[in-house]
């Protein structure tokens, strides 16, 4: 049987057939834990209502309290399996778009496994792919960080209905055609002291209502990179930086 510790630590399960596992081990331990629970308070009980020593009314309130105690207690051991359950498919969510930021900002997606956090005081889930990946790509944590945050954004500005692209400066235009891709190009990130700072440079389908459009872009970034990084975002600006004239509304 896992212990509910236990149960909390484990790693984000691998496709859908560990998942399943999963589910059944958090609810079968819960439950073996809740038979357990139920088991002792039943002798409990069988000793309280044989106690003659135990005066009526004293015997009355023990058995209520002990009653409220096994309601309170299963209702505990439910909510924790479910728990259970949604951490590690929140977990294999969030490693699954982790990884394809990883993979968008040119690192290998295996560094955005995402595990419970060994600190629940400053966070649920954590993701140690930017120190990992440091030694393979020679270079400093916090620069993969950085890069893996652009990359978090860019996706997330091209999933709104309007944006067609993120669009490149010159800078890595000339990248381009020197043969080094740039995969987080159109998108910068100022981090700092756990705060995030964006700027994202657009490209917009022709028909578009440019306003409303940038809002939904600034919405759905902040959201983004809170919700996978756990940083504040305090500013996403956003620059228009041409608009495809063949791919409008219809």
């Amino acid at each position: 049987m896992l212990t509910r510790k236990e149960r909390e630590t484990l790693s984000a399960p691998q496709g859908e057939k560990e998942k399943a596992v999963r589910q059944q081990l958090c609810a079968r331990s819960a439950l073996f834990e809740a038979q357990l629970y139920d088991t002792i308070n039943a002798y409990t009980k069988l000793f309280i209502m044989n106690d003659a020593s135990i005066p009526a009314d004293l015997r009355k309130k023990l058995n209520a309290e002990l009653e409220q105690f096994n309601s309170q207690t299963t209702q505990t051991l439910m909510d924790k399996s479910t728990d259970c359950v949604r951490q590690n498919t929140s977990a294999e969510q969030m490693a699954e778009e982790l990884s394809a930021a990883f993979e968008k900002a040119g690192y290998d997606p295996s560094y955005g496994k995402v595990t419970v956090s060994n600190r629940p005081d400053l966070c649920e889930y954590q993701c140690n792919g930017a120190m990992a990946g440091a030694k393979a790509y020679h270079k400093a944590p916090f620069m993969i960080a950085d890069d893996v945050v652009a990359a978090i954004g860019s996706i997330a500005a091209t999933e709104v209905e309007g944006v067609v692209s993120m669009a490149g400066n010159i800078g890595n235009e000339l990248a381009s055609k020197m043969g080094v891709k740039s995969l987080t190009k159109g998108v910068k990130v100022e981090v700092f002291n756990h705060q995030v700072r964006a700027e994202l440079a657009v490209l917009m389908e022709y028909g578009y209502n440019i306003p409303a459009t940038s809002q939904k872009v600034q919405e759905r970034v902040k959201n983004a990179i809170e919700n996978m990084t756990g940083l504040t975002v305090t500013d996403v600006n956003i620059r228009i930086a041409g608009v495809n004239m063949s791919a409008g509304k219809h």
